[in-house]
Formats: C-alpha cells, structure tokens, sequence
C-alpha cells in the first residue's frame, strides 16, 4: 500500500483478494426466478462464524454519514467473538480501515490497510479484526449490519497510537 506519510494511507480498491486477511468482499451468486415467478433471488454466500456458547442473531440498520476525505481516524474495534457483515441497501462507497491484531491483542500497525469499496459491495470483517466504524467517502449509506451476539461483551474500542489519515490518490 502506498504510504503518504507516517501515519497516511491512500484508499486502495477494496477486493476481495487485498481483503481477504481481515474478511470476505461478499460477491453475489447468480440471480435466479423464485415464489413462483414472482420474485428473483440473488445470494450472497458469507460465512458468519462466532465464538458465542448462546449465540442470537442481531440485524441493525446503518444510517451512515459521509466522511470528508482526507479523513483521520483516531480509533478501531474489533469484535473477538462474531463477525460482522455490513451489507449495502444503497448505493455508496464505504471507507474500511482494518489492522489484525498483535501479540498484545490490540491492532498491529504494520497490518494496516485502507480500501476504498465500490456501490454495492458487502464487508464481512472476521472475528477479532480490527476495524474502523463504518463511514462512506461521499454519499450517505444505508445498510444492514448482521452479526452473533451472546452472554459476553463482545465490542473492544482502542484508540491509535497515533491517528491514521486516509485519502484518495493524487
């Protein structure tokens, strides 16, 4: 990835191989006629592990605001029991600022990656992923937030050690 400065990313495209350590870009599957001719299906294959002995499933909705770019990005989470899967009602393009963990279990900055996703694009981050919240680089989102929840709290919150700034190129 193309560093700035320390402490800067550029916003590289978000696929699915560049992504692949921290999750899956979820693709869709092909579409096809179902309910009788009265609706069409399309799937997108995810896999949704947890960590949780008494795992119940929770969907929320996202009303995202945009970021202006460049953008700083002072803190991650991560989730150590769930994934997480952010699937788009709208058309935007998500900013997704991940890192693993280290040793110590809070991010790893030399794993640092910044993407830039494409409209329409849905981000599973594995369990235990370092991640930014969810924003957008020009355009409000809308979307559908799946993921396990169970008996233990399961969102960690570790600010940077020092600010990330993420940007377009050029």
């Amino acid at each position: 990835m193309p560093v700035l400065a320390a402490g800067a990313h550029v916003l590289r495209p978000l696929t699915a191989e560049a992504f692949r350590p921290f999750g899956q870009v979820l693709v869709a599957d092909a579409t096809y006629t179902v309910n009788l001719g009265h609706a069409d299906r399309t799937d997108l294959l995810a896999n949704l592990a947890h960590r949780e002995t008494t795992p119940q499933l929770c969907l929320s909705h996202f009303d995202v605001r945009p970021m202006a770019l460049p953008a700083t990005i002072t803190e991650l989470e991560a989730h150590p029991y769930t994934a997480q899967v952010f699937l788009p009602i709208t058309e935007s393009r998500p900013v997704v600022v991940v890192a693993l963990a280290g040793a110590d279990g809070r991010p790893d900055p030399e794993t640092l990656a910044a993407f830039l996703g494409a409209p329409g694009q849905a981000i599973l981050y594995d369990a235990g992923v370092w991640h930014a919240g969810l924003t957008t680089a020009s355009d409000p989102g809308h979307f559908l937030m799946a993921m396990w929840r169970g008996s233990r709290p399961d969102t960690l919150v570790e600010p940077l050690f020092r600010p990330l700034v993420v940007d377009l190129a050029g």
